[in-house]
């Protein structure tokens, strides 16, 4: 590459310095190098890539493939008419010494064969979207580990507010949604030991599987739920039919739409407050094992938040039925007092001026029968009055006293 390039590295100083001898700037080699090398997004890098490789080896058409880690094939860009083509040129495209895909070049059968010029340049650009793939790469990671981070701060400052917690769930799966340019995402809880039951759907498929229920047992769900461990997947409907044909048949054909999906647990410890599902259209790039470890620690966060809420919650209510509960002593203390002072109110007013007590009157007794004092017995008495007759006072000790004469 470096003699392509006319590229001369040699030590300057002694101490490590390196100086670098570059062709013109209008070597159309260097350029296409330079362009692909200041992409910083993976689309970007193979569309360029192989537009250069068209350019540069005069190419009827271009393909470069990007492969996953078992093989599979993640990602693809051409340039050029599709048709028949003869074999053409092949060469790996590397990143850190790993092959990651494949660049090649074809041309009709009536053109010329590619030359060794042709070879070398395909060579160059090969090895220039190897490195600018593993910089994007790298970029692309580090912004979206940015973006889950920023999530994982907005989910977890808007629950110490205490939302309820259906209004919780769904601020969780909206963002672990929007992230990874996803079409779905969904929590689903435990209900009761054998199954799980969908509470929050955010994308596509809402009305479809809110309500849902997944068994403990029989489902990569219950599988996750159980294990607490993350998993992902190609594409979900066929995940399902192959974990349990049941479960598939419950959920329905609707989810033949999703494509790649990964499934984590909410929470970090061994007993999950729920799963998080998020799935991507089908045919998306799938999650890749950096994606994962980023949802999971976002879940995990996302679960202690919830539970934090819940628990300020708690306290909340706590605080309520204990000042309840005070009020409560508080009202019980003074309606003692105060029928304790009616008590002995009524006790003062049943007794007389002398402190004995006074007799309760008889029930047949109207209210003008009163007791009378003696004074008044004495007025009433027959010796008392003035026309009695002397003999009807004859052995009593009456008050009366002698007529003047």
């Amino acid at each position: 590459m470096e003699a392509e390039l006319d590229t001369e590295l040699r030590d300057a100083s002694g101490n490590g310095a390196v100086a670098v001898h570059a062709p013109h700037l209008t070597d159309p080699l260097l350029a296409a190098v330079l362009g692909i090398g200041r992409e910083l997004s993976v689309r970007a890098v193979l569309d360029r890539a192989v537009t250069a490789a068209v350019e540069l080896t005069h190419a009827t058409r271009a393909e470069l493939t990007v492969l996953g880690r078992e093989g599979e094939l993640t990602d693809r860009a051409t340039a050029g008419p599709d048709g028949p083509l003869s074999p053409g040129l092949i060469e790996q495209v590397r990143v850190t010494d790993s092959a990651v895909g494949t660049l090649r070049v074809a041309r009709t059968a009536d053109e010329p064969a590619f030359s060794a010029a042709d070879a070398r340049a395909l060579a160059v650009l090969a090895e220039a979207a190897g490195a600018a793939l593993g910089n994007a790469h790298r970029y692309e990671r580090g912004h979206r580990r940015a973006e889950w981070l920023r999530a994982t701060t907005e989910v977890t400052a808007a629950l110490r507010t205490g939302p309820p917690a259906a209004e919780g769930f769904a601020l969780v799966a909206r963002r672990a949604r929007e992230i990874p340019d996803a079409v779905m995402a969904l929590v689903a809880l435990p209900d009761g030991q054998d199954s799980l039951i969908v509470h929050t759907v955010d994308g596509v498929l809402s009305e479809e599987l809110v309500g849902t229920r997944l068994g403990m047992t029989d489902s990569i769900t219950g599988d996750v739920y159980s294990t607490g461990r993350p998993r992902s997947f190609e594409a979900v409907a066929d995940a399902t039919v192959r974990r349990s044909a049941r479960t598939y048949r419950s959920l329905g054909s609707v989810i033949d739409q999703l494509g790649p999906a990964a499934f984590v647990p909410l929470g970090t410890g061994q007993r999950p407050v729920g799963v998080l599902i998020v799935a991507k259209r089908r045919g998306a790039t799938p999650f890749d094992d950096d994606d994962i470890a980023m949802i999971a620690g976002y879940a995990g966060h996302a679960a202690m938040a919830v539970e934090f809420a819940e628990a300020q919650q708690d306290r909340q209510r706590l605080a309520l039925f204990e000042e309840r509960d005070r009020i409560a002593r508080d009202l019980h203390d003074l309606v003692i007092q105060r029928l304790f002072a009616i008590g002995l109110g009524m006790q003062g007013l049943g007794r007389t001026p002398e402190g004995e007590p006074i007799a309760p009157a008889s029930p047949g007794s109207s209210a003008r029968s009163t007791p009378r004092s003696a004074t008044s017995g004495a007025a009433s008495s027959p010796c008392r009055s003035p026309r009695a007759d002397p003999s009807a006072c004859a052995g009593r000790s009456c008050a009366r006293s002698p007529r003047r004469r």
